[in-house]
Order: structure tokens, then sequence, then C-alpha cells
């Protein structure tokens, strides 16, 4: 919207919840439209434009439910079709849900035959609510990173046009998210927000029935604040048994840290962080504990490691694996 409006010399004003990403805000000045930042989340930020689309006359132009906005966002369906016409599947994420009435439409009139499947955060899943109850609804609150997509209140009139059109919809929780957003940093080499890696989040729940298909995943929005990515790097590296956080308990002696740590390094393990608390109340006085961050080759190794340590310290809790 603000670029259109850069195109055609329009002063554009777009509403953002308050802590709506850095790089989100910048990008949206940087095409000279104001952006004011109201409300704690999207349902709020639309609520504050319509008011002060009233109170002020500008024309209000909503995010997803926009017959225009859902008409260019189409247009990627078309896209689809050209640069793949034998396309089987489309996984796309859904919010507000006007990027998937786009490519529904498009694709269910040229090729009705092609699998939708759109995509939720299990914290935000209003859509999926909606379709269970055959109408629009109201969540109490959502719990979410992925904020491009953090709608409580559904638009009955998306519903009525993705519910028929849609084979399935599924929806993933922000491991799983944070998960997708490291793979597709490290393999795909694209920086992606939440909203963008979902429907690589869910791929794994619908592994059998895309098996030898030609299928697409509809990776969008980029709006990813690098504090924000290295906590959801720490975060899927942990989900991938790549990081583990652990806590044992040694011998207060000297050398026995730097035995430890020796015996780690021989592992091929990467201490990332060491903390070292002789004030632990609940340890014997000629007792300390370590907590330890370690980088590690994979799930298998992780597990080698867990299982020698348990074997040269006196106790060994794991604080974040899965």
């Amino acid at each position: 919207l603000a670029w259109s409006s850069k195109k055609f010399g329009i002063k554009a004003f777009i509403v953002m919840p308050k802590h709506a990403p850095l790089v989100k805000i910048q990008n949206t000045q940087a095409l000279d439209a104001e952006v004011i930042l109201e409300g704690d989340t999207l349902d709020d930020a639309l609520e504050i434009a319509k008011r002060i689309s009233k109170k002020t006359g500008k024309l209000f132009v909503h995010g997803f439910e926009d017959e225009c906005i859902i008409a260019g966002n189409g247009t990627i369906g078309l896209e689809i079709l050209k640069q793949l016409p034998e396309v089987d599947t489309i996984v796309c994420s859904i919010g507000g849900g006007g990027l998937m009435s786009g490519i529904a439409i498009a694709l269910k009139e040229l090729k009705p035959k092609t699998q939708l499947i759109g995509c939720q955060a299990t914290g935000a899943a209003s859509m999926i609510e909606s379709f269970k109850s055959e109408h629009a609804i109201s969540l109490g609150r959502v719990e979410t990173f992925a904020d491009g997509i953090a709608i409580k209140k559904t638009s009955e009139a998306i519903r009525k046009i993705l519910q028929p059109r849609l084979s399935q919809l599924l929806h993933s929780d922000d491991e799983a998210i944070a998960g997708a957003v490291l793979t597709l940093a490290e393999k795909a080499k694209i920086v992606t927000e939440g909203a963008g890696a979902l429907p690589l989040a869910v791929l794994e729940q619908i592994q059998r029935k895309i098996k030898n298909k030609n299928v697409v995943l509809i990776v969008s929005g980029g709006n990813l604040d690098v504090n924000v990515l290295s906590r959801i790097i720490d975060r899927g590296l942990t989900r991938a048994g790549r990081r583990l956080r652990l806590n044992v308990l040694i011998s207060d002696r000297p050398g026995a840290l730097a035995n430890l740590t020796a015996f780690i390094a021989k592992m091929g393990v990467n201490i990332l962080q060491t903390i070292h608390d002789r004030n632990e109340p609940y340890t014997h006085i000629d007792q300390t504990e370590v907590a330890l961050t370690l980088e590690t080759r994979g799930p298998e190794h992780t597990k080698k490691v867990i299982s020698c340590l348990h074997e040269h310290v006196y106790r060994l809790e794991v604080v974040g694996s899965d």
C-alpha cells in the first residue's frame, strides 16, 4: 500500500500495532508513508485505522478484506500457474486471509483440482475455529511471535471465500515455526518472518499426502528484526537438537571445571557459554553447579553427549532440548 501510494503521489498513513517489527516500520517509512503506532494487536490497529478514516475523511483500505487487495493477491496464483502449470498443492499461511483468498479464487477458477492448504499459528488459529463454527469468531487473545498473522477476529466474508475452496486447514506451534525460519535461512538462504515460514513448518503434517506431488509453499513476509532472528535461531537450533543447555553438578576442586570442559571438547562439542555458580544453596560445600550452553552436530550427537556426561558429573539436568 505504501509503495502504491508513493508511485501515484498519494500520502499514505499506515497504522501498525505498537510492537510492530522495527524493520517493517522502517521499510514503510522509506516509502514516504506515515506510520502510526497504535494498539497492541493487528485487530486493535485495524479498528484505530477505521476511526482515523472516519474522523479525517481519508480513504480506508482494509488489510485483507478489501476486494482490490484480494485481487492483487490473486496474481500470485496466476504467476504460479504460469511458472508451474503442473502444480498439485499450494500451502499458504492465513492471518486475516486476504492472501489465501486471492490465490484460492484464481486457482479454483483456472485449475480446480489443485489442493489448497491453509495454515495458522497454533496461538492464533482464529480461522480454524471459524471453519469449525461455520461463522466468523473472535479469539480471547493471540499468542505467537508470527505477528503478521496474529489476528483475533476473523472476517465472515473471507471465511465464505476460503471454506469451500480449501482442502485443509492446519496449525503449527511457535517452536516448529522457529525451526522453519532457521531451515529457510540455512538451506534456502531466505530470511523470512514467522508468517512466511509457517507453510514449511506444517509440511511434515502432510508428507504422505504430497509425496511425488508438485508442491508450492508461499513464503511471504520478510519483516523480521535482527534481535528476534537471533532468538529464533537459538530456539530453532535447540529444537533441532543442535544446541543444548545443561546444569551439571561437579566437584568444587581446582581443575574440576577444566577437566569438564576438556572432556566436552574431546566429544567434538563447542561450548557457547559457561556459568560457574558456587552459591547454589542446594549443593554441598564441596560441590559447584555449572550451567552450560553447548553446540552439537545434531540429535544423535546430543544424546551421546548427555549419556557420556552423566558418567562424569554428580548430577545433570537438561534445561532445553527436544
